[in-house]
């Protein structure tokens, strides 16, 4: 071994900085001691500063316990008083204050006055907090005293084991007692003074998500909280919905669907495609995003985890089992990935057998229980049948699997071809082999003064990414990407018509040069083969395909301005259609299609609705057209018109169609080239 010279030793890493405390004081005045000096007596190789705000308290004693020890801590214990602002008021003034006194200040650290810390605590969070600047904050398992569960006085909750952004929009994990970086003030993340009555701290990490940082847990962190009978949390909670509707709107780039889609790709993934012929598992919640990869073991391990607590940790809700040249195949049609997998996230049950079959008509359907089994098939098992499984061989080692509702997806070439029975058989194995593996041995022991009280793992499925994402009692589209995405929705029947679909591909074209992808949602009526809609032409251009139904015209409609505009989606398809619509940034529907019954609830989520309806488009002239009626009747949804047909436009204005929404197709690109 060399010797330790001053040449050849790393330099060692730059002291940290000045460690601030503030304490806001109002009320609680015989407790507020055992805070203060708790802050002021850290065992920590940093300089420590701590400011009590006094915060309007109405009680004398709160300012004569500050004025006793500031005698005791000179130089390191500090007293404002201000008139009441309530707690985001009071911690904001700590913090300027603390800014404008302490040239390296390094973090600052929230303590209520009842509360206290260990004297190992600054140091620990400190080391947690690290040096990676988008770690903004390190927040505490919480150990509580006063009114506890714990037979000795004190227990400890876990709200976040591992830091989740997904976790921290259902409910809040960190503690306000937390170490927050610096920079997250000097980038202008403070407590929003508003949040007078609860919440304000959830509201705080939320505003630092926003801003770009995230954080993490801080395991034996000596912070003590005082849990009493009533507290301004206690009182929060009498007005939780109206708090949490005003934090959802401040935040509401946190709680678009897109961004949730991709929070859930990141840290829950939806589905787990585990592989007949590999050591390889792949967790993703978009079948043509990059997944995230585990071994098998490691993939045993999880679900070993996840079934001793299934609040606590996510969990892929469907298993898909296949092998590497099935998955392979069904990547080579691209276009119809996502149509699959959202499938496989409606059918109803939980254990299924997926066969693929070729049909000039793109469609899936569930198929009855007889339905023999067929070697271009791959195997779909939720969490609840993997649940279900795992019981069963618990109970019975020797237990077959039970038998697999079927289901088809038809395409016009068949998404799998050429399988044998050997590697159908394999998918059983695959599946027989997990069971075995990953049946827990022995229960998980907790120590009896540690409880999980954080979301749950399944309601912020359930709960948050459904509730944001989907229609009620439906599941999200299958994507989650940072590329821009626009939604076309097109009749059938325009596509039929080959001068038509010559100027649709074009349209096409010309929209990919403002978009990274495209969704084709094509209207069905009658039934057509999809080799009749000239797919040659459109099919390279678009990265998804979906086919939804629609009713004939005649069926049910509602007048509008003594018109009739006809209802064509039936109710499924409009569930549908709401559902993709929150997948993109714009959708455009070609001439008065159906999609337009959609286009308010797209508006709603932040997605703006536009109508190409050139001349080409336009079924009839402007005053006895139903096209030109319905889209009158949809105006407050639509964004835009694009017409290029001056009577037409000029009909609709007079009927009361706002003549500003009118433009010409070459400002219309132009518009979203700028974008």
């Amino acid at each position: 071994m060399a010797d330790i010279t001053a040449d050849n030793v790393a330099e060692a890493p730059a002291r940290h900085g000045t460690i601030g405390v503030v304490i806001p004081g109002y009320g609680h005045p015989q407790f507020l001691s055992e805070a203060i000096i708790s802050a002021c007596t850290q065992d920590i190789d940093q300089p420590v500063q701590v400011v009590v705000v006094d915060d309007g308290c109405r009680f004398p004693e709160t300012g004569k316990v500050v004025a006793n020890l500031m005698e005791r801590f000179p130089g390191v214990l500090y007293y404002l008083r201000q008139e009441n602002t309530r707690l985001p008021g009071a911690r904001n003034a700590g913090v300027r204050f603390l800014m404008s006194i302490v040239s390296d200040l390094d973090a600052i650290f929230f303590l209520d006055a009842d509360n206290r810390l260990s004297p190992y605590s600054l140091r620990r969070y400190r080391e947690v907090l690290g040096d990676d600047p988008l770690v903004g904050w390190a927040y505490p398992d919480i150990s509580f005293m006063g009114l506890t569960w714990g037979e000795e006085g004190f227990d400890t909750r876990e709200t976040a084991p591992q830091y989740s952004k997904l976790k921290h929009l259902l409910g809040n994990i960190s503690e306000a007692g937390s170490l927050v970086r610096i920079d997250m003030f000097r980038q202008g993340v403070f407590f929003d003074e508003t949040m007078r009555f609860g919440f304000e701290d959830w509201d705080f990490w939320l505003t630092a998500l926003g801003a770009g940082y995230v954080g993490r847990r801080v395991q034996h962190a000596g912070f003590l909280y005082r849990r009493r009978p009533e507290s301004m949390l206690a009182d929060s909670r009498r007005q939780e919905d109206e708090l949490i509707s005003k934090m959802r709107r401040k935040h509401a780039a946190l709680f678009t669907p897109r961004h949730v889609m991709r929070l859930e790709h990141s840290e829950a993934p939806y589905f787990a495609l585990l592989f007949a012929d590999s050591d390889d598992v792949i967790l993703t919640s978009d079948p043509l995003g990059e997944g995230h990869y585990l071994a098998r073991n490691e993939f045993y391990a999880l679900v070993r985890r996840w079934h001793h607590d299934r609040r606590e940790f996510f969990f892929p809700a469907s298993i898909v089992v296949l092998t590497q040249a099935q998955w392979q195949q069904l990547q080579a049609q691209p276009q119809y990935i996502r149509w699959l997998f959202w499938a496989l996230k409606e059918l109803p049950g939980t254990i299924h057998r997926w066969l693929f079959e070729s049909r000039p008509r793109p469609y899936f359907e569930g198929l009855p229980a007889d339905t023999p089994d067929m070697v271009n098939s791959i195997l779909h098992v939720t969490a609840e049948g993997l649940a279900d499984l795992l019981r069963d061989a618990a109970a019975d080692e020797g237990a077959a699997l039970p038998e697999f509702v079927p289901a088809v997806f038809q395409t016009p070439e068949a998404l799998l071809s050429g399988g044998s029975k050997e590697a159908y058989a394999s998918l059983f194995d695959c599946l027989k082999a997990l069971v075995a593996e990953a049946l827990p041995q022995r229960a998980r022991v907790r120590h009896a003064g540690r409880r999980f009280a954080g979301p749950s793992a399944l309601a912020c499925r359930n709960v948050l990414v459904n509730d944001i994402c989907a229609e009620e009692q439906r599941k999200p589209f299958p994507t989650a990407t940072n590329s821009s995405r626009t939604l076309v929705a097109v009749d059938q029947d325009t596509l039929a018509d080959s001068a038509k679909c010559g100027h649709f591909a074009e349209l096409l074209k010309r929209l990919r040069d403002t978009t990274d992808s495209i969704l084709l949602v094509i209207e069905r009526g009658t039934k057509r083969d999809l080799e009749s809609l000239h797919p040659d032409l459109w099919m390279p251009l678009i990265e998804d395909l979906v086919m939804l139904d629609r009713v004939p015209s005649g069926l049910e409609y509602r007048i509008y301005l003594g018109r009739r505009i006809y209802s064509l989606f039936t109710l499924k398809s409009k569930e549908d259609g709401a559902i993709l619509a929150r997948t993109v940034d714009r959708v455009i529907t070609i001439g008065a299609a159906a999609f337009l019954e959609v286009l308010g609830d797209a508006r709603q989520h932040g997605v703006k609705g536009y109508v190409f309806f050139d001349s080409i488009f336009a079924d009839a002239g402007p005053l006895d057209s139903e096209d030109s009626a319905k889209i009158l009747a949809f105006e407050h949804a639509e964004e835009l018109v694009v017409c290029d047909n001056d009577a037409m436009s000029g009909a609709l204005s007079a009927q009361g169609f706002p003549p500003a929404k009118f433009v010409k197709p070459q400002e219309f690109f132009d518009m979203l080239e700028s974008q």
